[in-house]
């Protein structure tokens, strides 16, 4: 089961149901970062570790 919104995915992942994101789509409401050398983001670094603001 692909979560199919925004609320979706956080439910899914506040009951510890990991798996049922399987299949979810990026989209402009989600964007999947992963770790190691096949993945395309570098999330070991200084910055990635940092807290993100999201006000401006």
């Amino acid at each position: 089961m692909a979560a199919d919104s925004p609320a979706h995915l956080v439910s899914l992942l506040t009951r510890q149901q990991p798996q049922e994101i399987l299949g979810t789509p990026e989209s402009e409401w989600v964007d999947f970062k992963s770790v190691g050398p096949k993945g395309p983001y570098d999330l070991s670094t200084e910055r990635a570790l940092s807290p993100i603001s999201l006000g401006s």
